[in-house]
């Protein structure tokens, strides 16, 4: 199974904290969670480029509404393997829930 999450780079004017996760280097701390897993985990910081590779064999999508990866109508088409869009923080605006209904993919808020 692939995980892709989308996370803002590390910002060199953010006040460096062992407690922020939100960015990709320490990506909510899943990089240890994952490394013995066997499954394949990804992290991307560009919201469009970085990630249209991914579309095709992806299961899981995580992202943040503070910043967002829109999972529109045509990329839920392109990704037919996705199960599961999770967006850590409240609001799922940038996913089409409509598209994700129809193609059975749970949207969750965490």
């Amino acid at each position: 199974m692939k995980i892709v999450a989308v996370l803002p780079p590390v910002d060199e004017l953010m006040e460096p904290s062992p407690n922020y996760l939100f960015n990709v280097e320490k990506a909510y701390n899943l990089y240890d969670y994952f490394k013995d897993k066997d499954h394949e985990f990804v992290v991307v910081s560009d919201t469009d480029e970085s990630l249209e590779p991914h579309l095709e064999d992806m299961s899981v999508i995580i992202c943040s509404p503070f910043y967002p990866f829109y999972l529109t109508e045509d990329r839920v088409q392109r990704s037919p393997n996705l199960k599961l869009a999770i967006t850590a923080g409240v609001g799922s605006d940038h996913f089409d829930l409509e598209a994700c209904a129809a193609r059975n993919i749970t949207v969750v808020e965490v």
